[in-house]
């Protein structure tokens, strides 16, 4: 089964410490985001066709992945 494909935005870059940016994101169309568990990943898939896996941080609450 392939994963669900979201498209996000961009809200937030925030650097955290030397090389170590975080990402906020937020769904790009209304609704919520799904719902994902602690040390959950997600795959970004970037205009250029590369492919990126960030860790998220944040608690789920259906608004922004960090």
């Amino acid at each position: 089964m392939r994963p669900e494909t979201l498209r996000v935005l961009i809200r937030a870059i925030r650097l955290e410490g030397e090389g170590v940016l975080s990402f906020e994101l937020e769904a790009a169309e209304d609704g919520p985001l799904p719902d994902f568990s602690p040390g959950a990943h997600i795959d970004l898939h970037l205009p250029n066709g590369l492919v990126r896996q960030y860790s998220l941080i944040n608690r789920s609450d259906g608004r922004r992945y960090v």
